[in-house]
């Protein structure tokens, strides 16, 4: 097929797709991932039950946002965007989500959830998905894949028909942070689709657009569409937007409980059994979820055996990955079988220092032989480890995102630690 045999060809649709967007054009991707139509729908029920398992582990750990941070040991100036309503947030806490999954001789397991309105590699994926949909028009395998962008402007089309409001979808985002006003257009784009209106809010207008009743009144929930250590480092002032959160004049979606849902400790509370959960989730974390727990000194269950926590750790150095409860691209995890004796013991003294850290079993990633151009040599079949992340919008499937690492690299944890990016079709 000329589409998967012409590089320069593919190249061009992908450039022309992804433009203003981050992607590596050096070692080009000549076909997308394919996953069963049977496996996604698998992976979707596991998925909503997981999430909704986070969920409750959230909203069991406390009856208000200070206490949930205490019991997750979190730092309330990270944690700045909550509203005065505390109803509100616990219900639009989960309603985006994309959990990274890695098959393990052949098991799926979640290792990660990313659960907020800055979920990365939305845009990025709508758009491989695009070129992908041109270059495969007549792919026998190939079905109509589900798209992020899209799937998150139907979830808001729902939400604004349930709440009759017919207003614009504000989308809060920095050109400063994202790199281009491109995210954005795709989001708004999206939304047009649909029959909404998308309005693009930089930080610095929210004080002058809040403080014209007229122009506040226009405006519906929107879409977080940052993250706050990204935007503090960066140097973006959040105290106008906090303000408007709490007093009411602005929403955005999701809540900023969403982020307590991310936090790593939920999973090891989870993967230790919390008295509530029933014989079925119990089953469903046990299958999906790899072994996780919080690392404090002293014991803990492994498969039915008690150990001391250190011990295990230092001994065995090579099952184990050391994840910050919260953290991004990868930047506060330790690989034991990446890591040198030195480096992992400094790993652990810190994470039992700081009590801020899970251990996490380490699942080795299944290769997937994938069809590319490697550093622009000629075509062949590579064999590669990927990550799948799935992107949810409520009830609305928004297809698959794929990082990836070519065997002889690093677990394809983050796109900021080297790993390439691609998109998966479903046969």
């Amino acid at each position: 097929m000329r589409t998967l045999a012409d590089r320069s060809y593919v190249a061009a649709q992908l450039r022309d797709q992804l433009r203003g967007l981050e992607f590596d054009f050096a070692s080009l991707p000549a076909e997308p991932f394919y996953i069963s139509a049977r496996t996604v729908q698998a992976l979707t029920v596991a998925a909503h039950h997981l999430i909704r398992l986070l969920r409750q582990a959230i909203v069991m750990c406390g009856s208000s946002a200070e206490d949930r941070l205490r019991a997750l040991n979190a730092v309330p100036d990270d944690h700045p965007l909550f509203t005065a309503d505390p109803i509100w947030e616990v219900q639009y806490c989960d309603p985006m989500a994309r959990p990274d999954i890695v098959f393990s001789a052949q098991e799926p397991k979640f290792v990660e959830f990313n659960i907020s309105g800055a979920v990365g590699g939305v845009p990025q994926t709508q758009q491989v998905l695009v070129a992908w949909d041109r270059l495969l028009s007549d792919d026998a395998r190939r079905t109509n894949p589900s798209r992020p962008a899209d799937a998150r402007a139907r979830y808001f089309r729902d939400l604004r028909t349930q709440q009759e409001d017919a207003r614009p979808v504000p989308i809060v985002a920095s050109r400063h942070d994202l790199g281009s006003d491109r995210p954005m257009e795709i989001e708004v784009a999206a939304l047009k689709r649909v029959g909404l209106t998308g309005l693009n809010l930089c930080p610095e207008d929210i004080p002058s657009v809040l403080n014209d009743e007229n122009m506040s009144r226009c405006l519906g929930s929107g879409l977080r569409y940052f993250t706050v250590p990204e935007w503090r480092e960066i140097g973006i002032e959040l105290c106008p937007l906090v303000e408007a959160l709490r007093s009411g004049r602005l929403t955005l979606l999701p809540s900023q409980t969403s982020y307590l849902l991310a936090n790593k400790r939920v999973m090891a509370w989870l993967s230790r059994g919390l008295p509530w959960m029933s014989a079925v989730d119990r089953q469903v974390v046990d299958r999906y979820l790899p072994w996780t727990r919080e690392i404090h000194p002293g014991q803990v269950d492994l498969y039915g055996k008690s150990v001391d926590l250190e011990k295990l750790l230092a001994r065995h150095q090579e099952r184990f990955v050391i994840k910050k409860n919260v953290g991004m691209k990868a930047e506060q995890v330790a690989i034991g079988h990446d890591a040198t004796a030195s480096q992992w013991r400094q790993e652990l003294n810190d994470a039992f220092e700081n009590d801020d850290a899970v251990a996490q079993e380490y699942h080795s990633v299944d290769t997937y032989e994938l069809a590319m151009w490697p550093d622009g040599a000629r075509r062949c079949s590579v064999p590669v480890r990927p990550v799948w992340n799935p992107f949810f919008f409520g009830r609305h499937f928004g297809g698959f995102g794929v990082r990836y690492s070519l065997t002889s690299g690093h677990d394809p944890i983050s796109s900021g630690h080297g790993a390439l990016a691609n998109a998966a079709h479903e046969y």
